[in-house]
């Protein structure tokens, strides 16, 4: 009974359903073809005359079945140049820059400190126009961190024996990097440019690409 009753609900649902125009006009070609076949004095010649849904359809799927599709393989993909986000077009790729930790020079997202009075958000904004430059345009998603990492120093500084890195999701919108040389890259050279418990803290937070 109750598959009974769930296959009435889903045919009365398809009934009394809206259809689209392409529909209507597809029932009333068919009825004016009757009504001219019949020879009919209620059929409107100028529907008869006019490009019928059938017709859209055909032209539709010749127009598609000469569609190819364009090549992915950019400019920037056949230098090698990471520079660029016009590369890698079907893949998410991670802006890092080169950080200098003490005598090492490390790859890694942008980062700085936090100032008092600023809210974490803040922090974050503020780090990429000085780090980056104001013309990269960018739009954070949440006010909220979307991961984190923590480290402890080599010796105790100012009291303090680690830190803990508070990472944000943004999309690009626009612009370029001025301040700083940085890279665009995909998941699988995060994980090996990246040192590797911070690369792990990362791939937290980071949608996974299976391709």
């Amino acid at each position: 009974m109750q598959k009974k009753y769930k296959e009435f609900l889903l045919t009365v649902e398809f009934e009394k359903s809206m259809k689209s125009n392409h529909e209507i006009q597809h029932e009333n070609d068919k009825k004016q073809a009757e009504l001219f076949k019949a020879e009919s004095q209620d059929v409107d010649i100028d529907a008869v005359n006019k490009v019928t849904a059938q017709d859209f359809e055909d032209a539709a799927n010749e127009e598609y079945s000469k569609f190819k599709f364009g090549n992915l393989e950019t400019d920037a993909d056949k230098k090698g140049d990471k520079t660029s986000t016009e590369r890698c077009l079907q893949r998410h790729l991670v802006l890092v820059t080169q950080r200098k930790l003490g005598n090492d020079s490390k790859t890694l997202l942008p980062q700085g400190h936090w100032q008092e009075g600023e809210t974490l958000r803040q922090t974050a904004e503020r780090i990429v126009k000085e780090q980056i430059g104001s013309e990269l345009q960018i739009k954070f998603i949440s006010n909220a961190p979307c991961g984190f990492y923590k480290y402890k120093y080599p010796s105790e500084m100012n009291g303090k024996v680690g830190a803990k890195i508070f990472f944000y999701y943004a999309n690009y919108k626009s612009g370029n990097p001025t301040k700083s040389k940085v890279n665009w890259l995909t998941r699988k050279e995060l994980d090996e440019m990246l040192p590797q418990k911070y690369s792990n803290a990362v791939k937290e937070f980071l949608i996974e690409e299976t391709y």
